[in-house]
């Protein structure tokens, strides 16, 4: 991964490819692969990459970006919590792929004649209230899907 910086180590453009630089610079003829000091005098640096922090999926997002420290670049990333109704769509998203998962369970049991499961019934109804579950939608307790 690489940055394009600017006067000042100032960021331009983060992430920046290789083919970024192609598209900006047509008419060069770059070798493959651009030697480190080529990339450099186009202002072009390598970033050390950073292990990405843990957070929640449904409630936040990484921002990664590049900053310029001691003499090189490196990845700094922040944990960003996403505006609520992201998060409903991303509660809602997983409710319904939950209850698409478990359809063929239940038609197998309805072509069979037989009794669909309660702990079935009970998640799948959990599912499709979950608007009206306790800690909606950030703090939901997700039931575990039940054995076929």
């Amino acid at each position: 991964m690489y940055v394009l910086a600017g006067k000042n180590n100032t960021v331009e453009k983060y992430p920046f490819t290789v083919q970024d630089l192609r598209r900006r610079h047509k008419n060069v003829s770059f070798p493959a692969p651009i030697p480190e000091e080529t990339l450099n005098s186009f202002g072009v640096y390598s970033v050390l990459p950073a292990p990405t922090p843990s957070y929640d999926k449904f409630k936040s997002k990484v921002r990664v970006i590049a900053v310029y420290s001691h003499g090189g670049w490196k990845q700094s990333h922040s944990v960003v919590d996403l505006p609520e109704e992201q998060v409903k769509a991303k509660v809602a998203s997983r409710a319904r792929e939950e209850l698409a998962d478990t359809d063929k369970d239940v038609m197998l049991y309805l072509e069979q004649n037989l009794s669909v499961p309660d702990d079935l019934i009970t998640f799948r109804s959990y599912m499709r209230e979950i608007e009206s579950q306790d800690g909606y939608p950030y703090s939901l307790s997700w039931p575990t899907k039940p054995n076929k």
